[in-house]
């Protein structure tokens, strides 16, 4: 099952806020097949705010990547999230935080391995050109997901033509540091290294992240005739339950 964007929800714009704080409902997950919820959060006007947990509907999220205490950039995901309407609690470790926080669902990743290749986030300052992560998936078909932000007054970023750009905003806008956040993707159909590509000023000071998604396995054959040797139509019950009680065969529907 070849993997697809499914969903982009902006949840916050750099707010002073509580802390943790409560997005009440603020985030809808609809149904789709091999699902993962991945959240980004930016914290703080470079005072050491760092993210120490997110969770959606009551479920925690797991930290993939983290860019540290300076200038905190964290990315979180949980495979098979909740298909429902519910909270996003983002904690940090400081009080009146603001944050940038985004969600992005995708359908058709592997639910076990998750990721292929090596992920990796960047923080760099005063560079004379753009940074542009990249990796190597390892994998066919993969979802290369990544993406940066910018203090806005030395860097404006914007997507290159051949990667899906799915958020691209101004984060602490009026604040001391301002933020252009951007994030995105691109579906890689072989194991080559990727990268994702933008454009911006003469000057670079911020963080960029990436990292890929691997590729759910294909369903059986619809027109399996046997199961362990025996000819389906034969089969009354499997591990001692009627046929027509069975939900799922060793974890597959």
């Amino acid at each position: 099952m070849a993997i697809a964007f499914v969903a982009f929800t902006q949840l916050d714009n750099g707010a002073t806020k509580e802390n943790p704080h409560t997005y009440t409902n603020g985030l809808t997950v609809a149904s789709g097949t091999d699902l993962i919820l991945i959240i980004t959060v930016m914290t703080g006007d470079n005072d050491g705010i760092t993210t120490s947990a997110v969770t959606f509907n009551g479920d925690s999220l797991t930290k993939r990547l983290d860019s540290g205490a300076s200038t905190d950039y964290s990315v979180w995901y949980r495979v098979n999230p909740d298909v429902a309407t519910g909270d996003v609690v983002v904690t940090s470790t400081s009080t009146d935080t603001r944050a940038n926080v985004a969600a992005l669902v995708y359908s058709g990743v592997d639910q076990s391995t998750i990721f292929t290749g090596t992920d990796s986030t960047e923080t760099r300052t005063a560079q004379s050109t753009i940074v542009t992560p990249s990796i190597t998936p390892g994998s066919d078909n993969s979802m290369v997901v990544g993406g940066a932000w910018g203090q806005v007054d030395v860097q404006s970023l914007t997507f290159n033509t051949g990667d899906n750009e799915r958020y691209n905003f101004t984060g602490f806008s009026g604040q001391a540091f301002e933020r252009n956040v951007v994030a995105g993707e691109d579906l890689q159909t072989t194991a080559a290294a990727a990268t994702l590509d933008w454009t911006g000023g003469s000057s670079w000071e911020g963080v960029v992240w990436i990292l890929a998604l691997l590729e759910a396995a294909a369903a059986g054959p619809a027109n399996m005739k046997s199961w362990n040797g025996l000819a389906i139509a034969s089969i009354k019950s499997i591990n001692g339950v009627a046929i027509a009680s069975v939900k799922k065969v060793n974890g597959v529907a």
